[in-house]
């Protein structure tokens, strides 16, 4: 792996070290930083966001002087070197708590130096529980949970009694323990022989029967190396071939401190195992894709449901801790699809989610603590003499306003929450394979497209078509020089062809209209909005009339162009029915103009595609708010033409830079 690093942009820099124990600096310094993965995986990720980093231990502070020795990589050399450098403004924090570890942390947070996750000594499984109980809303999905003392027998006895009654089936943990250590299963036995029976892991799963409680407690005894226990329902658990399964999410906070999901893996434990940790791993989406031709649930609308529980949970923590930038946390779902939480690691190992993910999202999970101390280091108040405040006041003035980049969803999110336009947008929403899934259920027809993309480029049809009771999904996929058709026996199969066709780009997914014909062939509608004298006006409509076998109607791809009243005059409508038609066209393209100026002052010609459905119903397929063509009404109409360019407020619009 190699590293470098990348200067910081901005206008103070972040220092952010990495504490570290004095094993990995000798690891590093021998060339061996990747066998620890959580830390070479931010020095590679730090490729892209280009803070200062550097590696240190309890042995290299100075308070004195305040320096580090630090351990940095040298990528002229390609070799790690140590280097003297200034306390870090963030400290990312992978040592343990020593004595002389806590007196560096407290010292450094007297200075001011911000931690992406605090070390916390209370992180212990009861206060968590105690903590979380007093949510009313995250008490419902927390397991019934009683603390016990291994010495204090009666107690111990009574509780395990009760509950084993109560649920038939319980885990006894230690209170202190972590990665899956300290677990043991006890549950009421099947066998008309025995009255209990257990189970544990330590090299290998052991199992055993006794006849009382007694017997169970004698063996807990040697098996607990401690005597602060917690005694948890059992929930009763997804099975998967006859395997538990529970799942472990990544939460963390990145750019500009937004609380992310970064993702979930699902944990399948080994056969007869109380325990996930040991078994195989495979995303949340994966799983679920598989699960869900036994279940019949909308797995979208699950996932969404699970991600908002689990924020819900992160900000009760930070409520009692303070700021958290990462969490792993381990939870449940049951046969009924209820969300149960099991616990919270404030440092996850990672290591299943490194097996389980996309690289996509391994680097997402290495980049956003990145993020975070970027955000961190924002935070720190920074003393400006009068004289660079008032030479950047006078900079910002002269900058010139920077255009957002194309994006379809932007903009149909905002016009999602007028609601005189809302009855008009048909459902779109970003691509994923759940959403591909749920919306050709649902439409039996679709359109995806790239989110920046222009030109009905790359655009796809996907049709779901059930024939004698087989499903086959049918594509047609537009290209500059073809349309490209086939079809598919599978869902599975037709992911990995869109996955073959299309570019490595996000994606956005559209309900299927079914556009009003002429002569058979689909079309649709260019219609001009531009403001003069601070007026919305509606200059120009071109009927779109797309060649044989085409899925778009781009004037690119030898569209025939029409006018409106022709397209109404060859349906037969009485001249009434059109003028209602064309009135509510043009209300509802002045409303979609009025909407973005609210957001977008600086936008003010704006090409809307809207396609009429076999009722006349106007559907808004697509806003063009950034370099809409008006070529197509030069072709068509010179008169239109030079109505639109008189009106034209910007040169680029024209085909100048802006």
């Amino acid at each position: 792996m190699k590293f470098f690093f990348k200067k910081d942009n901005d206008a103070h820099p972040t220092i952010l070290g990495l504490f570290v124990n004095k094993k990995i600096i000798k690891d590093a310094m021998l060339g061996h930083i990747n066998k620890h993965p959580n830390i070479a995986g931010p020095i590679q990720a730090n490729k892209k966001v280009g803070v200062t980093l550097y590696l240190f231990s309890q042995h290299n502070v100075n308070f004195r002087r305040n320096t580090i020795l630090g351990t940095v990589y040298d990528s002229t050399q390609k070799k790690w070197k140590k280097k003297r450098f200034v306390l870090p403004h963030v400290v990312y924090n992978f040592n343990t708590l020593t004595p002389r570890s806590t007196f560096i942390i407290k010292t450094m947070r007297k200075k001011g130096i911000r931690f992406i996750t605090p070390p916390i000594r209370k992180y212990y499984k009861w206060h968590q529980h105690t903590m979380l109980s007093k949510n009313e809303e995250i008490n419902k999905h927390l397991p019934d949970t009683r603390r016990v003392h291994l010495q204090r027998i009666n107690v111990l006895r009574q509780t395990l009694r009760l509950m084993l009654n109560q649920y038939g089936s319980v885990y006894i943990k230690g209170n202190f323990a972590n990665y899956g250590s300290q677990i043991f299963k006890v549950s009421t036995s099947p066998s008309p022989h025995h009255a209990f029976q257990y189970s544990f892991k330590r090299k290998h799963i052991i199992r055993g029967n006794v006849d009382n409680i007694d017997q169970i407690i004698t063996v807990m005894k040697k098996y607990f190396k401690t005597n602060d226990l917690i005694i948890q329902q059992t929930i009763p658990l997804l099975h998967y071939k006859n395997q538990i399964v529970d799942f472990r999410a990544e939460a963390q906070r990145g750019k500009d401190g937004e609380l992310n999901i970064t993702g979930i893996t699902t944990r399948i434990g080994v056969q007869n195992s109380p325990i996930t940790n040991y078994g195989s791993m495979v995303d949340f989406d994966t799983f679920m894709m598989d699960y869900s031709d036994q279940i019949s649930i909308h797995l979208d609308d699950l996932k969404n449901s699970v991600e908002e529980k689990l924020k819900q949970i992160y900000l009760a923590y930070e409520k009692e801790y303070g700021n958290i930038g990462e969490m792993g946390m381990d939870f449940a779902l049951d046969t009924n699809f209820k969300f149960w939480h099991i616990e919270c690691n404030r440092r996850s190992g990672k290591n299943a989610f490194l097996v389980a993910q996309k690289r996509q999202n391994i680097e997402k999970l290495y980049m956003n603590p990145l993020l975070y101390a970027k955000y961190l280091r924002s935070l720190i108040k920074i003393k400006k003499s009068n004289i660079a405040s008032k030479r950047m006041k006078k900079n910002n003035r002269n900058k010139r306003i920077i255009m957002p980049r194309r994006s379809k969803m932007r903009i149909m999110y905002m016009l999602e929450t007028d609601e005189r336009i809302q009855p008009y947008l048909p459902e779109t929403t970003m691509m994923s394979p759940y959403k591909l899934r749920r919306m050709l259920n649902k439409y039996k027809m679709v359109y995806i497209k790239p989110n920046d993309g222009g030109a009905g480029n790359r655009l796809m049809k996907l049709r779901k078509v059930v024939r004698n009771n087989r499903v086959r999904y049918q594509y047609d996929m537009n290209t500059p020089r073809r349309t490209i058709s086939g079809s598919t026996p599978s869902f599975l199969a037709l992911l990995k062809t869109i996955k073959r066709k299309k570019l490595n780009r996000p994606y956005v997914i559209q309900k299927g209209i079914h556009l009003l014909r002429y002569n058979n062939r689909i079309t649709d509608l260019r219609v001009m909005v531009q403001k003069k004298r601070n007026t919305w006006k509606v200059t120009g409509i071109v009927v779109k009339i797309a060649v044989k076998n085409r899925v778009v109607t781009h004037s690119l791809y030898g569209s025939k162009l029409i006018s409106l009243p022709s397209l109404l005059e060859h349906k037969k409508l009485s001249p009434g029915r059109k003028r209602t038609i064309q009135k509510q066209l043009v209300h509802l393209c002045i409303d979609i103009a009025k909407k973005i100026e609210t957001q977008y002052p600086q936008y003010r010609d704006f090409g809307i595609d809207v396609g009429f459905d076999t009722a006349f119903k106007p559907w808004v397929l697509e806003v063009n708010y950034k370099k809409p063509s008006i070529k197509m009404f030069k072709n068509f109409d010179s008169t239109m033409y030079r109505r639109i360019k008189d009106n034209v407020s910007s040169k680029w619009l024209l085909g100048k830079s802006f």
